[in-house]
């Protein structure tokens, strides 16, 4: 299991948030999962037009973010971890998922927001904080790669070819599966198709060419 101190190092970065002790003692969840949250935190993403807020007080989904963001009523006792937030050109940012605890699964990781028929949902992620976390770090490992294959493209003129991104998907997808099965099995979870897709979502840019 990932220790806040291993995630720390492989992070490399200063943009880890820590969640208030106090808050995250009272969850009723395993005692890992309150040791990463609030000795290492976890890393909000951003991009052009996105960003994560980090809800450090872990609050009760029901009690903050009814009439402010719709979810199954069967999720009101989530706890809420992180916000996506996206501008859709309009000038401001509106709520488009979050991320959630549930305890009474023992501190799953869910993500709620609308499925392929636009119809709000909730959707495991990861069996717990830890697993994750770890997720994430084998993502952020996957974009480096992928950023290092574009400058290399642009230095060499040479295309990367769809047997290379294929290879590295293949890897990666066996990372993930190592660290939680659950992800893969589970009927809400991710599946091989779907993961795939994630990680080509990556390289879109990269204009990977045939053989």
């Amino acid at each position: 299991m990932l220790t806040p101190q291993e995630f720390v190092r492989r992070w490399k970065s200063s943009d880890l948030i820590r969640y208030e002790e106090r808050d995250v003692r009272a969850l009723e969840i395993p005692e890992a999962s309150k040791r990463l949250l609030i000795e290492a935190g976890l890393p909000p993403k951003a991009r052009l037009g996105y960003y994560q807020e980090a809800s450090i007080h872990v609050p009760v989904l029901g009690d903050t973010f009814t009439g402010k963001f719709p979810f199954p009523p069967d999720c009101a006792h989530f706890r809420v971890l992180l916000v996506d937030w996206m501008d859709f050109n309009t000038g401001h940012y509106e709520i488009v998922r979050l991320i959630c605890l549930d305890e009474r699964t023992h501190g799953q990781v869910m993500a709620i927001g609308p499925d392929s028929n636009l119809e709000m949902n909730s959707l495991f992620l990861n069996s717990s904080i830890p697993q994750y976390a770890e997720f994430q770090l084998v993502y952020d490992e996957y974009k480096i790669w992928a950023r290092k294959q574009r400058q290399a493209r642009e230095d060499t003129g040479r295309p990367f070819t769809y047997t290379q991104w294929k290879a590295k998907s293949h890897e990666v997808r066996r990372q993930l599966y190592e660290i939680d099965p659950s992800a893969f099995i589970n009927p809400e979870g991710l599946s091989e198709s779907t993961c795939e897709e994630q990680l080509y979502g990556i390289e879109q840019n990269m204009d990977c060419s045939p053989e």
